[in-house]
């Protein structure tokens, strides 16, 4: 070990480079070609960017065997990018293979400009092999997922963030930077535009009020223009609103019952066991669905509304059975009502931490590592497959803890520092410059859980996969502690 270490310090900085990046890029390599790549989601963008390849446009392949044109939340980057690389002549495997390289080299982008902003050469090759080979970046990376792609742009956006903080000077062409990459993102994903709510943070701190507001209104007509045609589109071919949650391929009417279960499920486990049957779209069926009650202090099985939902999966003969007529759909908007009355405000501020926890913390989560567990799986010292997968789960669940405490241990020690009594006070203000990426990335994660959880009732760990390049470089780069770059604080 020691021999390869002075080996690796007699090299040029390029050859350095050069080995560091083919050290993370081939685990990944053979992670990705001895490991499945798709899940259901992933069938449905590979299904979508073949019907672009027939000449169908942007469509997916319904019941029937055709192509039907897909409007409502899904905006056409990713399927195009998809399309583009078979188009090119690659197989399925090498899709989430050029996605994890160009993470890496993202990576790179972000240390390269920590390096132009102050940090030490030697500082920047630990962070590279921790963010490189981060069990939490790991495990998507094989998955063919809008996720991995995001976690680029997320990882782009800190480094443009850094610049925004660090090069003054350089305003306009990083600012037109962050702008495209941003709505580059939105292209892949509506909700990435949270990626750019840290930026307006610097700008607002660091320009001015009226550099602030003008860049808002920049960005803001910026995304209009690109993204209103598209809206246009969705317009055309029979969608009475624009980018509205529930698409064509969707079940339909399904969003009172999404807003009913989100008054009581506390983990995506429970999302899944009630959405998935109803939105798989080759043997959806209402009556399906599983609504977990057990341990769940927020409904019962004898709860009025429990028995009535009941009654409306289980009818006989339905007149929609991968969906809800008008009127289910209000009687489940009415009890979601209901029961947010009956929850009350500290019951429903629970309810929100609990499932901001249990995306973040939940220690059956695998974020992406192939560690699944059957329902029917039953624990034996003799089962060699499932204690690995135990085992594993067990270490990413004590790294998340590890990583999570350290950093809302730093946002606390940042929040006990201020003086509340004096916001605008020369140390105040000091604090706020030392912990851009602080503030920066806890607004990200906040956005996020605000937008995924609150908002679109969305508790699935991988939504949060794009956020967490930002919560680690804070901590790495505290644990590093270089006082050569002060932006982590």
């Amino acid at each position: 070990m020691r021999k390869a270490i002075n080996f690796f310090e007699t090299l040029n900085i390029r050859n350095k480079w050069i080995i560091i990046f083919f050290l993370l890029v081939i685990p990944r390599v053979i992670y990705i070609v001895f490991n499945s790549v798709k899940t259901d989601d992933s069938f449905f963008y590979l299904d979508v960017a073949e019907n672009i390849g027939k000449g169908c446009g942007f469509s997916f392949t319904n019941n029937t065997g055709e192509c039907q044109v897909l409007t409502g939340g899904y905006l056409p980057a990713f399927p195009y990018f998809i399309w583009f690389l078979k188009h090119i002549g690659l197989v399925d495997k090498f899709i989430p293979i050029i996605v994890s390289i160009l993470a890496i080299m993202s990576v790179f982008y972000l240390l390269f400009t920590l390096q132009k902003n102050g940090l030490k050469q030697e500082k920047t090759y630990p962070l590279a092999l921790i963010l490189g080979f981060s069990p939490i970046a790991f495990g998507y990376s094989r998955y063919i997922l809008i996720e991995p792609i995001l976690y680029i742009f997320s990882v782009l956006l800190l480094a443009e963030f850094i610049n925004l903080r660090k090069n003054t000077k350089n305003f306009k062409f990083i600012y037109l930077r962050i702008v495209l990459l941003t709505i580059i993102a939105v292209f892949f994903k509506p909700t990435s535009i949270a990626l750019i709510i840290p930026h307006f943070l610097v700008i607002l701190n660091s320009y001015g009020i009226k550099r602030f507001i003008k860049s808002f209104i920049i960005f803001s007509l910026a995304l209009v223009f690109f993204i209103m045609p598209w809206g246009l589109r969705d317009i055309q071919y029979g969608g009475h609103t624009p980018f509205k949650i529930n698409p064509t391929n969707g079940p339909e009417n399904i969003r009172g019952l999404r807003s009913w279960l989100s008054t009581f499920s506390l983990t995506e486990y429970d999302h899944a066991s009630t959405l998935y049957p109803i939105y798989n779209r080759e043997n959806g069926d209402r009556k399906k669905i599983v609504i977990n009650t057990k341990w769940n202090p927020f409904i019962s099985e004898n709860d009025s509304d429990y028995k009535k939902v009941i009654k409306i999966l289980y009818k006989d003969e339905p007149s929609i059975k991968r969906g809800f007529n008008k009127d289910e759909e209000k009687i489940f908007k009415e009890l979601a009502r209901k029961r947010l009355e009956k929850n009350g405000l500290i019951g429903n501020t629970s309810l929100f931490i609990i499932k901001s926890l249990s995306v973040l913390m939940n220690p059956l989560n695998s974020w992406g590592w192939p560690l699944a567990i059957g329902l029917d799986a039953k624990f034996s010292i003799l089962n060699s497959s499932l204690l690995i997968k135990l085992l594993f789960k067990f270490i990413i669940f004590v790294y998340r803890i590890i990583l999570f405490s350290f950093y809302f241990k730093y946002f606390f020690i940042f929040i006990r520092s201020l003086n509340p009594l004096k916001l605008v006070s020369k140390n105040n203000i000091d604090l706020i410059q030392n912990n851009y990426i602080l503030i920066g990335s806890f607004l990200l994660l906040m956005a996020n859980i605000i937008m995924h959880i609150g908002i679109f009732h969305l508790v699935e760990h991988r939504y949060f996969y794009p956020v967490m390049p930002w919560i680690e470089f804070l901590v790495y780069s505290k644990l590093i502690n270089s006082p050569s770059l002060k932006l982590a604080g």
